[in-house]
């Protein structure tokens, strides 16, 4: 995306963030002011000095963390709102604290902090002139900032009005759309990844408690609908209902909100003018949980399709020796196992077929299989820095790739020398069979 392109998308959302603020603090526009203004200077700053301090996944790691704590604070606000339903108060806290200028600039100054860190991430690593760019949409954010608040905001109907938790729910959403455009800082895809974990490891150790798989009275298929619970659609949709359940709990406390007492008023046509007044208030409470709720559907969907290009070669096949090892020499033709770039090969023996590629990272080169011990075997496409599992499209730094654990690639037995890499044929099958093959061992479990 052209940087002109994505510092535009960044102030207009920074513009619907700032209209949600005024109307959850309208009464202190002031300190909402100073606390944005703030905020966005120290944004910045913190922006910059993480990218410029740290190399590697850690800046990355750190900004994904604080987006998460975010999204976590969410469910405590959704869960308050709930709570706090049946009151009729239409506020962020209570009447006491909104209208009180130190939470007001707290939270304008922490909504702009984490507003700015996600803008320099999205415009400083896009390329030259990119810092200067950078710098000149804080400039321009905060001249957007006075004529929102100042001259935009006065103009808008008096019935649109944030409702309680309405504006955490805009903010996180925001924050959530804009990780989203990045696979390093895509909280979506590890949110699935753990779902779909949790409910594998669940349904082994069950099966395994009760000693279900040798059971002979299980027709083939149950193990068909049992198999399903091992498919990634599990995560997907387990993620899906988390990550929508804030929006949900806000927008029902919305309408859990009584209406007026109109037993006072004797004529029936003005009770109905009253209270088609106060149902149409409440519907436009709605306005900001729904919009919310559509940035988070947008988020969902560029997580399931990133618009980055992964480096995927096709596979190499290669053949064992008459000692059964396998040699792949440094430099053959084209190819060059130092160049940093994953190479993918594949090995035939009979019925048996394996997947696994070299890469050359951290001064040296490690052989891993093309597949983990957790997730289906779908392979893995290399970006920068990171490969990616393509079956539940966890981020793997570089760095660790050829360590075992969690949806890293399995690492391979083998030896280095000048002229290339070496690896034992039967260990390499023996290797696929035991590690991969575990995460399909539930019958009716996906091929």
């Amino acid at each position: 995306m052209p940087l002109l392109v994505k510092g535009l998308t960044l102030l207009i959302l920074w513009g619907v963030l700032v209209v949600g603020l005024t109307r959850a603090f309208a009464a202190r526009k002031s300190a909402l002011t100073a606390g944005s203004v703030l905020g966005l200077i120290t944004g910045t700053v913190a922006g910059f000095l993480l990218f410029g301090s740290f190399t590697g996944e850690l800046p990355f790691a750190i900004i994904k963390s604080l987006v998460a704590v975010a999204f976590i604070s969410l469910f405590i606000v959704a869960a308050f709102a709930w709570h706090k339903a049946p009151a009729p108060a239409i506020t962020v806290f209570s009447p006491s604290l909104s209208d009180h200028p130190a939470v007001t600039a707290m939270a304008a100054f922490l909504t702009a902090t984490v507003f700015a860190i996600l803008a320099v991430f999205r415009l400083s690593n896009s390329g030259d002139n990119a810092t200067v760019l950078a710098v000149g949409f804080i400039l321009l954010a905060m001249v957007e900032l006075w004529l929102v608040v100042y001259r935009l905001e006065p103009l808008l109907p008096s019935v649109l009005k944030m409702p309680r938790g309405g504006l955490p729910l805009l903010a996180v959403s925001l924050f959530l759309f804009i990780a989203s455009s990045s696979p390093r800082l895509d909280l979506f895809s590890p949110l699935s990844m753990k779902v779909m974990k949790l409910i594998h490891d669940f349904v082994h150790q069950f099966f395994e408690s009760m000693l279900i798989p040798d059971h002979p009275f299980f027709r083939t298929d149950v193990w068909d609908y049992i198999g399903m619970l091992f498919s990634n659609g599990v995560g997907f949709w387990g993620g899906l209902i988390i990550w929508f359940i804030p929006a949900a709990l806000i927008a029902i406390a919305v309408f859990r909100q009584p209406l007026p007492s109109v037993a006072h008023v004797r004529q029936a046509a003005t009770r109905r003018k009253l209270i088609a007044g106060h149902l149409r208030e409440r519907r436009c409470l709605l306005f900001f949980p729904f919009f919310a709720t559509i940035l988070m559907a947008v988020a969902v969907y560029e997580s399931g399709h990133p618009s980055v290009e992964y480096w995927d070669p096709k596979p190499i096949a290669v053949k064992a020796d008459g000692a059964g090892t396998i040699h792949i020499p440094v430099k053959d033709g084209e190819t060059d196992l130092k160049d940093g770039k994953l190479h993918k090969y594949i090995f035939l023996q009979g019925a048996k077929k394996v997947r696994f590629f070299v890469l050359y990272r951290s001064d040296e080169l490690t052989v891993v299989l093309d597949a983990c011990s957790i997730c289906q075997p779908e392979g893995y496409g290399q970006s920068e820095g990171t490969v990616i599992c393509y079956y539940c499209k966890t981020l793997i730094p570089l760095e660790t790739v050829g360590k075992p654990g969690g949806c890293n690639p399995v690492p391979v037995s083998f030896t280095a020398d000048a002229g290339g890499v070496h690896l034992s044929a039967v260990s390499l099958i023996n290797t696929w069979n035991e590690q991969v093959q575990s995460a399909k061992k539930v019958p009716g479990g996906p091929e």
